[in-house]
């Protein structure tokens, strides 16, 4: 996976990742993350992405 491919809430992440920083993609504070399985995906962040960038330590920019 490259940087160019991932959808824009992928983007976030990927973009936060390496200095730790979280993304919340809840529409409000008391929205329930364990509800995110009917998210749209516009909220949605698939594993390959999470796994890539687990792969890469805090490196991602390498992918660049």
């Amino acid at each position: 996976m490259t940087y160019d491919e991932p959808t824009p809430p992928e983007r976030q992440v990927w973009d936060a990742f390496p200095a730790g920083v979280a993304v919340d993609f809840r529409a409000a504070p008391e929205e329930d993350p364990a509800e995110g399985a009917v998210w749209g995906p516009e909220r949605t962040v698939r594993g390959e992405v999470l796994r890539t960038l687990l792969g890469m330590g805090t490196s991602p920019a390498l992918c660049i």
